[in-house]
């Protein structure tokens, strides 16, 4: 409770929280593609991705009314802002032998991500005047704010590869089977070169725990 002397209080103390989320991923793709006798497709494609994520709270928390230590409420704001620009690449080919008969292959490779990190937080606490007590919540006040924190970091994901083939018979069915390879172990955390600061260590520690997962 918010007593200073000892005293307890029993009116219950006023707690909420407003929370906002916003954000998006974007991909933007460019593809190209060629036919070689019919036989032979080939498909090259380039993507970039831009990913957004905003988040806001406001926590606040008010005391009784009679609460010995004169604080009237207090609000306890943060945010934070994620940023990520990336790209990829991804190559395909389908191989016709015959007419009854599909091989296909593809490999996608990695996502390479620049990240940015941003967050702040601020907090401000209002008590009751002592001095003049009609002034009620435009009283004593008392107000600090965080440094921005800023970092950035890079991040790979996994590449994959597929396999497949297909059987077409005639115009009415079609038998095809795929495999997919997936390398969940070579996605990594690294740092981007010219940070502030150092979480090499940190990004090593959670390399490893991907490796020994995956």
């Amino acid at each position: 409770d918010y007593a200073s002397n000892g005293e307890n209080i029993t009116d219950p103390v006023s707690q909420t929280e407003k929370v906002r989320e916003k954000g998006y991923q974007a991909d933007y793709n460019v593809s190209f593609g060629a036919n070689i006798d019919d036989k032979w497709y080939v498909g090259l494609g380039i993507s970039a991705q831009q990913v957004s994520y905003r988040h806001t709270s406001l926590y606040r928390e008010a005391a009784p009314l009679d609460a010995p230590s004169g604080l009237d409420y207090y609000d306890y704001y943060t945010w934070e802002h994620n940023d990520a620009v990336g790209a990829n690449f991804s190559l395909g080919v389908i191989y016709r032998p015959t007419n009854m008969l599909r091989l296909g292959a593809s490999i996608h490779t990695p996502t390479w991500y620049e990240v940015s990190y941003d967050a702040e937080a601020d907090i401000q606490a209002y008590y009751n005047s002592e001095t003049d007590p009609s002034l009620g919540r435009e009283g004593d006040w008392f107000s600090d704010h965080s440094l921005l924190t800023s970092y950035h970091y890079k991040m790979r994901t996994a590449w994959r590869a597929n396999l497949g083939a297909a059987f077409v018979f005639g115009q009415f069915l079609i038998v095809s089977a795929d495999a997919e390879y997936v390398a969940y172990s070579k996605a990594k955390y690294s740092e981007p070169g010219d940070d502030f600061y150092n979480f090499e260590p940190l990004y090593k520690e959670m390399n490893q725990q991907i490796r020994s997962i995956y």
